[in-house]
């Protein structure tokens, strides 16, 4: 595709994959989200969510057990991955009431994955589970690091 640029380089030196990221989810949605889940997603959702900021989620999938997935690929530690986690949270139950959400944030750079999980204050106890990119078995590698 022309002018189409599947990565660039962050000011932070890491690389942003968020274009070819999002495709490749949409070819593997169903069988990663079952595989993340253990339940089979009946469709994916086309969710984005408008403010004064732009949020569009990398995968939402509605699952045949009555939740709905969400999935975040990573390509660097953001030491703020739970507060976008938690609002990412926060808009899904608000756009789909009553609907239980279920997340997992993929980390696949190249840096080991050290970034929080959780957010632990007095009125407030989020936790969202990390998978690693050990996780990811042929042909999600081969796709994602080619």
């Amino acid at each position: 595709m022309v002018g189409y640029r599947t990565q660039r380089e962050e000011a932070d030196g890491s690389l942003h994959y968020d274009p070819i990221t999002k495709s490749i989810l949409q070819s593997l949605g169903n069988s990663l989200t079952q595989r993340l889940t253990g339940a089979k997603p009946i469709q994916h959702l086309s969710v984005e969510f408008g403010s004064v900021e732009w949020r569009v989620p990398d995968l939402v999938s509605q699952l045949d057990d009555g939740r709905n997935f969400h999935l975040e690929v990573q390509s660097s530690n953001d030491p703020r991955m739970p507060q976008r986690m938690l609002r990412y949270w926060l808009l899904l139950r608000e756009r789909f009431e009553g609907v239980p959400v279920v997340q997992h944030v993929l980390c696949i750079g190249e840096r080991p994955c050290s970034m929080a999980s959780h957010i632990e204050e007095e009125s407030v106890s989020y936790r969202v589970p990390k998978r690693f990119r050990d996780l990811c078995l042929e042909p999600y590698c081969r796709l994602l690091f080619g």
